[in-house]
């Protein structure tokens, strides 16, 4: 049993069963071979394989994570289109649920996550092309160096054309 499927297990205030703790877990594991923070995989687990919409608080308590860390983490869901509000009648409280269509977490994450971080890729590059030029004005960088960096930028730069096409591919199947 993993730390965190065990701390669940046994710090929540309402047992929660194996298979959703499992999830719990595996939400945290593909959000940190992103980079993201685990606790978005946590709370997106957790919704996912809840029946019913749940309240802040009973993230918190059901993740034993603080309500700020909860609120955060529903709040970036929200923005990638992974998490929704509901209405309950009757009570005051927000209230949330998975998105139980993976293609629109998907469609999201491509959006909200991966093309801004490829624009930005490319401002970079610029960046590192002009300095790499200066550099070799100056006599900065002997021959053999420049001609190993700009071979590595053309290869960045080769995957980055790559990713620009497949990402409306991408979008299309989803």
């Amino acid at each position: 049993m993993t730390h965190l499927v065990k701390e669940l297990s046994e710090s929540a205030a309402t047992p929660v069963p194996r298979s959703q703790r499992e999830m719990v877990e595996m939400g945290s594991s593909i959000c940190r071979a992103l980079g993201l923070p685990k606790s978005l995989g946590q709370i997106f687990g957790f919704l996912y394989f809840y029946s019913k919409p749940l309240s802040l608080d009973d993230l918190a308590d059901g993740l034993v994570i603080s309500k700020g860390s909860a609120s955060n983490g529903i709040r970036k869901l929200q923005t990638c289109g992974a998490v929704r509000r509901v209405w309950i009648a009757g009570e005051r409280k927000d209230y949330f649920e998975a998105v139980a269509e993976l293609d629109s977490l998907v469609e999201g994450f491509v959006g909200d996550f991966l093309s801004p971080r490829f624009q930005l890729l490319s401002g970079k590059i610029a960046e590192i092309q002009l300095q790499l030029e200066q550099e070799k004005q100056l006599g900065n960088l002997s021959e053999e160096d420049s001609k190993r960096f700009e071979k590595r930028l053309k290869q960045i730069l080769r995957l980055q054309k790559w990713f620009r096409r497949a990402l409306p591919v991408l979008k299309r199947i989803i």
